[in-house]
């Protein structure tokens, strides 16, 4: 899994050997959730996250930050799984959803988070911290 960020957007690139768990950081609540069909490209590519199928999670935590995350399918992965319903209260090391093999995480923060990775950065669940928020 490498990481490609701009600004206070994070991309993470899974291989087709990787997956991708959504671990909750922090206790938040759950404001939006949609699904959208779409097709099967490379994930890495730039136009993937509009035209794959992908689900959109925005979450806001207590100090009224508010985080989005894409799950973005790619070629091989071909299946999305997000357990994100609006309301939902998220404890800390929840798991918010999975996606497998050739698929690709992006994840915007608010412009003051302290991002704690660099480019071509390996990432591993519940090991490394993408941010401090």
């Amino acid at each position: 899994i490498f990481i490609f960020f701009i600004s206070s957007a994070i991309f993470i690139s899974a291989s087709r050997l990787n997956i991708i768990f959504l671990i909750s950081y922090s206790f938040c609540i759950i404001t939006y959730y949609k699904y959208h069909p779409g097709r099967y490209l490379l994930a890495f590519l730039p136009k993937s996250s509009e035209k794959n199928e992908h689900s959109s999670t925005c979450v806001h935590t207590p100090d009224g930050k508010d985080v989005l995350f894409k799950q973005i399918a790619g070629t091989f992965a071909r299946r999305i799984v997000s357990y994100s319903n609006v309301g939902d209260h998220v404890l800390s090391g929840d798991q918010c959803g999975i996606i497998k093999f050739g698929s690709r995480l992006d994840i915007f923060l608010p412009l003051d988070a302290d991002v704690k990775v660099n480019v071509g950065d390996k990432v591993r669940a519940c090991v490394s911290v993408i941010a401090e928020i």
